[in-house]
């Protein structure tokens, strides 16, 4: 039983997490496991990674939109010179 990981009370770990994690037991060990951007031992130290891997996945996402546009207007384009040509010149061409 003591492999499973269980959840303790938190006065169980170092320093009570600093009050930003939940305290857990692992294979006779007690740790903290920290909420938001805290890290560390005792989540006593604030991540900066997090939020920059964040905007970086926000730069791939509005780069790929940025691409999946310009394939939605030309493809727009496309359909309007084809319609033009094949309809409006048509036309043209019988009222001769």
């Amino acid at each position: 039983m003591s492999s499973l990981r269980q959840p303790a009370t938190l006065s169980m770990c170092q320093a009570e997490c600093h009050h930003q994690g939940t305290c857990w037991f692992f294979r006779g060990t007690y740790f903290c496991w920290c909420i938001g951007n805290f890290v560390g031992e005792v989540c006593d130290l604030i991540s900066t990674t997090a939020s920059s891997s964040i905007e970086s996945g926000n730069a791939t996402e509005t780069a790929a939109t940025g691409i999946l546009l310009v394939f939605v207007a030309f493809g727009i384009l496309a359909c309007g010179v084809l319609f033009y040509t094949l309809y409006c010149k048509h036309d043209e061409m019988a009222a001769l």
